[in-house]
């Protein structure tokens, strides 16, 4: 029958946020944009901006038990997301009534205190009513640094992982609790300021959940957005607790990254940004206050690029390149090597341009852009620089085939090929940055020693211009576009394919050099 179409389920009880950054509102946002719906038990009423809660008033407990019976006994749950609950007597009515429903998972966010500093745990009773009726019963716990504490106070101060975790450990077997994800946005010493670390343990291992720290004031309802996303891919079936974490850390990441200016204060985050693009609002945040505000900037140097680059720089294919002396029979090599080369990767990336268009990790507004860049960018690498190539091949009475390409240049060819056809659109994007990228470094820092020898300067000329370097900018921006809000495992597998693309770079010069060939 049409009109009956089944859908996830999930229920958040907690406050209501009148400026719409935290609480139910943030809930309810955070579950219309996984797919999932969305059902409330308004526990209070709070009237608040981006500075502060400047009115709280409780619902009565009879009122808030019939919300929750209202909503299970007719539609049900597949997850229960608990927030505010403001009084010990509240915190007995939800524990009391959930008891009726004790098959439906329960994370509770232990909310005591607003961004403002404004508290939302009335008194001491209800923190001890919260740790022992309520607690118990929830499948994971999400205390903040500071919540912790007040959970489980303990002297000094956390400055190691190793500590963090251990605590993480005491917390789970203090509250009782089936698991404990210890959030770290609020401890600056671990490991740096320039990563956020949440720990969770299971009651079996602990799990390190490492993303950068993105540098803004607009963080209002961020506790609240984690646990709701945690909420809804548990309900949405994720295989274990450690892969809803995963994926609510890629979602709130994003989040974050695309965070609103709302307000004069601490403004929300995006809840919608992998469905809308709100061009006049939304943020380009730098992701770490360091040299490594993009993505790719990390990739670059999470990798190991720099030591990588370095021994580029110093091989002697390039020391000679810039001092004249490299022998003609080498460079010649290297030109039928790259012309071939460049053929299949103009063909590369015309196809990532034309995934670009369906790729859910570019944005609607930013896929066609996308694709017409790549495909300018394919054009370019056969007409500009095989241009300059066919020039001294012709002048050299060189004819190139495909069977002469050698080893290298065949497995780096059909290793990009195969990544454009199969790797998700982020990872073949970062698998072609490096050609882009190291050669322009290349041609950059070559241009500074210069070369005697008129050929070999136009080759550096040609990767050290401008017009080069702004196609560079230009895929690295498509990069840190597909990649934001990426779950830290997915973060490794681009990692992966742009190093794996570092590393022919620098075996490309060296087979050139040595004269690689198929064995007889």
């Amino acid at each position: 029958m049409a009109g009956r179409n089944k859908i996830v389920r999930c229920l958040t009880i907690a406050g209501s946020d009148s400026g719409g950054g935290a609480g139910i509102q943030a809930d309810l946002k955070t579950f219309s944009a996984l797919g999932v719906h969305g059902m409330s038990v308004v526990t209070a009423v709070t009237a608040q901006n981006t500075h502060s809660v400047v009115g709280v008033q409780l619902i009565d407990c009879e009122m808030i038990e019939k919300q929750i019976r209202a909503v299970l006994d007719d539609i049900g749950a597949d997850a229960i997301k608990i927030g505010m609950l403001g009084s010990a007597e509240i915190v007995r009515t939800v524990g009391k009534t959930l008891r009726d429903y004790n098959n439906i998972p329960i994370i509770l966010d232990p909310v005591m205190v607003s961004k403002g500093g404004q508290k939302l745990l009335i008194d001491q009773d209800a923190l001890e009513v919260l740790k022992k009726e309520l607690i118990p019963m929830a499948r994971l716990v999400t205390p903040n640094f500071p919540e912790s504490m007040s959970l489980l106070p303990r002297d000094g101060d956390i400055f190691k992982i190793s500590e963090a975790a251990n605590y993480a450990v005491e917390l789970q077997q203090s509250l009782g609790c089936s698991a404990v994800l210890l959030k770290g946005g609020h401890l600056n010493q671990v490991p740096d300021k320039t990563t956020v670390i949440d720990i969770l343990y299971d009651g079996e291992a602990i799990c390190e959940f490492a993303s950068p720290r993105i540098v803004t004031e607009n963080t209002h309802g961020t506790g609240c957005t984690l646990s709701a996303a945690i909420t809804a891919f548990i309900a949405r079936g994720a295989e274990s607790l450690r892969e809803a974490v995963d994926q609510a850390k890629s979602y709130i990441q994003g989040a974050i990254q695309n965070s609103l200016e709302i307000g004069s204060g601490h403004g929300c985050l995006h809840h919608m940004w992998r469905h809308t693009d709100i061009a006049t609002h939304t943020q380009n945040v730098p992701i770490i206050e360091s040299d490594s505000r993009r993505f790719s900037d990390m990739l670059w140097k999470s990798t190991g690029t720099d030591e990588l680059f370095q021994r580029i720089l110093e091989h002697p294919f390039l020391q000679r390149l810039t001092s004249g002396t490299l022998e003609y029979e080498a460079f010649h090599r290297f030109i039928v090597q790259d012309a071939l080369y460049l053929r299949h990767y103009g063909r590369g990336l015309a196809l990532i341009g034309a995934r670009a268009y369906s790729s859910e990790r570019i944005s609607e507004k930013n896929r066609f852009p996308t694709l017409v860049m790549l495909c300018d960018f394919a054009q370019g690498a056969i007409e500009a620089e095989l241009s300059m190539h066919r020039t001294w091949l012709k002048q050299w009475q060189i004819s190139i085939r495909e069977e002469d390409m050698s080893p290298t240049c065949m497995l780096y060819t059909s290793y990009l090929i195969s990544t454009a056809y199969d790797r998700p659109f982020e990872e073949a994007a970062a698998a072609y940055l490096p050609c882009f990228w190291i050669y322009h470094r290349v041609g950059q820092e070559l241009a500074k020693r210069g070369s005697p020898n008129e050929m070999y300067q136009q080759w550096i000329n040609q990767y050290a211009s401008e017009e080069f370097g702004a196609a560079v900018e230009k895929m690295k921006t498509i990069v840190d576009q597909s990649c934001v809000g990426l779950a830290p495992q997915r973060v490794q597998e681009v990692a992966a394919h742009f190093k794996r693309t570092c590393q022919m770079e620098y075996m490309f010069w060296d087979a050139a050099f040595r004269n690689q060939q198929w064995p007889t």
